[in-house]
């Protein structure tokens, strides 16, 4: 019994966390660069910022878990490059039998030059706020873009739910969260990269993120970040295998706990 109570304590304080559709970074490369993704340039950014598929190559799948505070975060996604731009496709479900959010988006990405890209998804979420409840129906879209004013230095914007969505039903009413991020990332050595990011949330306030992502040798690459909302420190591996990657991180967070995600990739 204390333990059903102690589960149920958990989920609920884990909702207060991460609030219906908040778009959140659960791919093992952003977390373990401590949360920073706006300029972090993989397939991920179907989920972080669309504009940087653009510079997708190849057809490329992607799968990421990460256990989010006893709650299951998964991510399926897949990027489609044609000669006038790029199409992503992703779909997301965090929860539990308790409670459970599906996100499924689609993306057009274009590069305008060699210097500048954008992006515009539209998704549609879906919420199931109890497990004999209905699920609740929204739709929503994002913007991304993306620029390289330096040979060294590229920058990332994204804001999510632009149109400021919400779920409205009688028994049940919240507001997906409208989140904006802004990002640099500079290339100090060929095999080191540092970002920064400052987001800014509707229903979390602001929050600084910094990372650092290092390639021990062209195969391995280490990670390591922190954020100051909520206060975390992160630390992740990456092992590339011709077109497959491998990427862990562990991440933890100051009065919550920590949590670990895994993501494999491979481009054809």
């Amino acid at each position: 019994m204390k333990r059903g109570f102690l589960f149920i304590a958990i989920v609920l304080f884990a909702l207060e966390v991460k609030s219906a559709n908040d778009n959140a970074s659960g791919d093992a490369p952003a977390m373990g660069m401590g949360g920073t993704s706006v300029v972090s340039n993989n397939i991920y950014s179907s989920n972080n910022n669309q504009a940087i598929l653009a510079l997708i190559e190849k057809p490329t799948i992607a799968t990421s878990y990460c256990n989010r505070f006893s709650l299951s975060d998964m991510q399926v996604m897949a990027a489609i490059p044609f000669s006038i731009g790029t199409i992503g496709l992703n779909v997301s479900r965090y929860g539990s039998s308790l409670y459970s959010e599906i996100k499924a988006g689609a993306s057009f990405s274009r590069c305008f030059g060699q210097y500048f890209s954008a992006a515009l998804q539209a998704d549609l979420l879906t919420v199931k706020p109890s497990p004999q409840g209905e699920s609740l129906y929204a739709f929503t879209a994002e913007i991304g873009l993306w620029a390289r004013p330096l040979e060294d230095l590229t920058i990332g914007f994204h804001i999510y739910n632009f149109i400021n969505t919400k779920y409205d039903a009688l028994y049940y009413s919240e507001s997906v969260p409208v989140n904006m991020k802004f990002g640099l990332a500079y290339t100090i050595f060929d095999n080191f990269l540092i970002t920064g990011e400052l987001e800014n949330s509707s229903i979390y306030g602001t929050s600084v993120r910094a990372g650092m992502e290092y390639y021990i040798v062209d195969q391995v690459v280490i990670r390591t970040g922190g954020a100051s909302n909520p206060v975390l420190a992160s630390i992740g591996l990456g092992v590339v295998l011709g077109d497959f990657h491998i990427d862990v991180a562990g991440q933890a967070v100051r009065s919550i706990g920590k949590t670990g995600s895994v993501s494999l990739t491979y481009a054809f």
